[in-house]
């Protein structure tokens, strides 16, 4: 895995299948389990402190509902104003993300909407979610991976998941109203 970057915005700051995944392009690389127990971040003071929204708004449980399978989790790692929580199941084979990044602003939020389509990820907007929101979907089948992004106030929340975008959706929608 390359060097995570300062921004670890992962958004086309980063290279290689972490960063891939966390933009979204989850079916590209479900191995990030082994490549993220690998990386050491440490937490913002704010964070820290308990500042920003962290993985204790996701349980497992909320996750497993959602996705119809047992998921562990959560992992947590941040880096700054970003917190990534990952879930994953063996049987069936789960994986899914959720990426909280504070202080975003509408520029961020569109910048990072563009990183998508530089990487051949298209988007749709998702309407009536948060103050703007979009999604992408990639691949078919068993390497479905759904990914629905929202600016709501200055948080940004990213969820994305193998599984069809109803799924992304609804765990999404769950998140938000703890937001």
């Amino acid at each position: 895995m390359s060097t995570v970057k300062k921004s670890l915005r992962l958004r086309g700051a980063g290279s290689g299948a972490w960063a891939r995944m966390a933009r979204g392009g989850l079916a590209a690389s479900l191995a990030v389990g082994a490549m993220a127990s690998s990386v050491a971040w440490a937490a913002s003071p704010a964070q820290a402190a308990g500042k920003g929204p962290g993985c204790g708004l996701v349980p497992a449980s909320v996750v497993d509902g959602v996705y119809g399978a047992h998921v562990t989790g959560p992992t947590a790692q941040t880096q700054g104003p970003v917190t990534v929580c990952s879930y994953f199941s063996s049987a069936p084979v789960i994986t899914v993300l959720v990426r909280f990044e504070v202080n975003e602003t509408v520029a961020m939020f569109k910048a990072g909407r563009k990183s998508f389509t530089a990487h051949k990820e298209p988007t749709v907007t998702v309407p009536h979610l948060g103050l703007m929101a979009y999604s992408s979907v990639l691949g078919s089948g068993k390497a479905l991976t759904s990914t629905v992004v929202v600016l709501t106030g200055q948080t940004e929340l990213l969820v994305t998941g193998t599984g069809p975008l109803a799924k992304a959706l609804s765990l999404t929608k769950k998140v938000l109203v703890k937001l």
